[in-house]
């Protein structure tokens, strides 16, 4: 099977605007261009004769560009050098459907198949219509072979259904979720706006008093753009017209430049942060991270959500709430070493889960499954050797959350250390 023939097209379109705005900002640059297709039908004539050779050159990478979907997914690309990506079936561990900006203008699509492997697992086949890279996915998913993937494809039709604007389908998806008693989280765009805004606001507050400090507005502005703007867009696309939508799986839609559709396998989950970000408890706002086995997408399933939402998710992939009850927590003495948050860092071990309560200012909760803990780790500085205080750390898969308590008694954390190492 071959990619869209836009493909090439969209790549190289994405190229050439990113090098024609950097030389429209050089003066020469300009100058040539005011100088010699001044005339309308000249600067068309060269519009087109580029479109046309464009599309002549990349007809050569189109056909070099292949996929193949059976026992085993490959995806085969280069005119000059050649590389294939391949992986076995049963070792796919999710399958997302994604629509970057400038693609989504041509009404493409990103399929993004994740293997078992390090961090450079994905295949990514790069672009085809969206209705066809969700029946590949919906194909993909429905023959998944890992243990409690058999429930995936029903998410997965459900969602496309939605997604592709089948409304008997949808109907019916609707139904099925009643049935089952899924469940749906979605974030109004005001909470998305505010929200994103707020995050930002303390950053931004900082910023404006050190640059007005030092009367360098010209500069500060240029800093504002670089180091507000961007975190607070990403938010923002994280959190547009987000969905959650709970079977066995995670289904995950959002995005406002770039919209995504994943299904997160609920086995998978390994631990989840809980964060309220200063600004945020004035309206009890909170956000929700995942740790997830073999998936290196966002695991932001919740950017800004109220307590009820985050108990509704947790209760959905942990069977628990976020209170945490603690089994021990830092000494009086911790105070020097973390004076601010010293009296909220606790730790609540229970049969099945570890639960870790930290910050003052940024508040936060680590939730973890006992069995996927993948090693334990006691350290301490001398700073904390002197107060009879030391770390631990429960490291679970690599990704956003870690789970680190610090500055417990020593004999504590000794304790836990025993009991976590029995139960695993």
């Amino acid at each position: 099977m071959r990619v869209h023939r836009l493909s090439p097209m969209v790549r190289i379109a994405q190229s050439c605007i990113a090098v024609l705005v950097v030389l429209l900002v050089r003066e020469d640059f300009r100058s040539f261009i005011l100088n010699h297709l001044s005339t309308w039908w000249i600067a068309l004539l060269v519009l087109l004769g580029l479109i046309a050779l464009t599309w002549v050159l990349s007809g050569i990478w189109w056909r070099a560009t292949s996929f193949s979907i059976g026992e085993e997914i490959s995806y085969e690309h280069g005119v000059f050098s050649k590389t294939t990506r391949s992986a076995q079936r049963e070792n796919i561990q999710a399958v997302d459907v994604v629509e970057p900006f400038f693609p989504r203008l041509f009404g493409l699509a990103e399929l993004r198949i994740e293997t078992a492997g390090g961090d450079d697992s994905v295949i990514a086949i790069r672009y085809l219509r969206p209705a066809q890279a969700h029946e590949l996915r919906k194909e993909l998913l429905s023959h998944a072979r890992h243990a409690g993937e058999d429930a995936i494809e029903g998410a997965a039709e459900a969602t496309d259904a939605h997604l592709l604007g089948h409304k008997g389908a949808k109907a019916q998806g609707h139904a099925h979720d009643e049935q089952a008693g899924h469940a749906d989280v979605s974030i109004p765009v005001s909470r998305a706006l505010l929200g994103a805004g707020l995050q930002q606001a303390p950053r931004l507050l900082i910023l404006l008093v050190v640059f007005w400090v030092l009367d360098l507005a010209s500069i500060g502005l240029i800093a504002i753009a670089f180091s507000v703007v961007p975190p607070l867009f990403r938010r923002l696309d994280q959190a547009w017209q987000m969905r959650l939508r709970f079977s066995n799986t995670l289904n995950l839609t959002y995005g406002l430049a770039n919209r995504s559709h994943s299904d997160i396998p609920l086995h998978r989950v390994h631990a989840a942060r809980i964060k309220q970000y200063p600004l945020w408890r004035f309206f009890g706002w909170w956000e929700v991270t995942l740790a997830v086995s073999g998936y290196t997408e966002n695991t932001t399933v919740l950017p800004v959500g109220t307590r009820e939402e985050v108990e509704e998710v947790l209760q959905r992939i942990f069977g628990r709430d976020m209170d945490i009850h603690a089994t021990c927590s830092s000494p009086k003495q911790a105070k020097w070493i973390s004076p601010i948050d010293w009296k909220q860092q606790q730790v609540e071990l229970e049969k099945e889960h570890v639960v870790l309560s930290f910050g003052r200012i940024a508040p936060q909760r680590v939730l973890l499954n006992r069995a996927d803990i993948q090693a334990l780790e006691l350290s301490r500085g001398p700073v904390q050797h002197k107060f009879g205080v030391c770390n631990l750390e429960c490291a679970v898969v690599h990704g956003p959350v870690r789970a680190k308590i610090r500055d417990l008694r020593t004999e504590d954390a000794q304790r836990l250390l025993g009991q976590l190492r029995a139960g695993r």
